[in-house]
């Protein structure tokens, strides 16, 4: 999972890089997060890999297929990660600076 920091004098970002081709993924609509499918039915947690939805293919047929993975466009893996984390997504965009202190 390929998650890496890019900082510069005026901030600090997390990057998401593809497993296919290396390059950031820049727009959540142009990207995929992946798994792939248990071999077993007892088996429920399995590693995420992100891909351009351009890499998408090459990137399922070098591990085994397409049959073999499961895909979602990354715009939903946020809302689904905060969900399951619990997360109070306002006070979290708070927290993290983000948020319109003006608002509400």
């Amino acid at each position: 999972m390929p998650l890496k920091i890019e900082m510069s004098p005026e901030s600090v970002r997390p990057v998401v890089i593809c497993d296919q081709c290396g390059e950031p993924i820049t727009e959540a609509r142009d990207g995929n997060y992946q798994w792939q499918a248990p071999w077993e039915p007892g088996m429920s947690r399995k590693f995420v890999f992100f891909t351009h939805k351009g890499c998408n293919h090459a990137f399922e047929q070098a591990r085994g297929g397409s049959g073999a993975w499961y895909a979602m466009e990354l715009t939903e893996l946020l809302p689904l990660l905060a969900r399951g984390l619990e997360i109070d997504w306002d006070a979290a965009m708070r927290y993290a600076g983000l948020g319109n202190p003006d608002a509400g």
